[in-house]
């Protein structure tokens, strides 16, 4: 979920599925993130 709401309506207009890997760094802190909030959670 964290890494699909990282691709723009660009990119799937493009017939991209994943976010473009020049933003690999800031797609990776937002999922690291997202990850650490669930674990928090439980």
């Amino acid at each position: 979920e964290a890494l699909a709401n990282q691709v723009r309506e660009e990119n799937l207009d493009k017939g991209m599925l994943y976010p473009p890997f020049s933003n690999i760094r800031k797609i990776s802190a937002r999922i690291a993130a997202n990850v650490a909030a669930k674990a928090y959670e439980l």
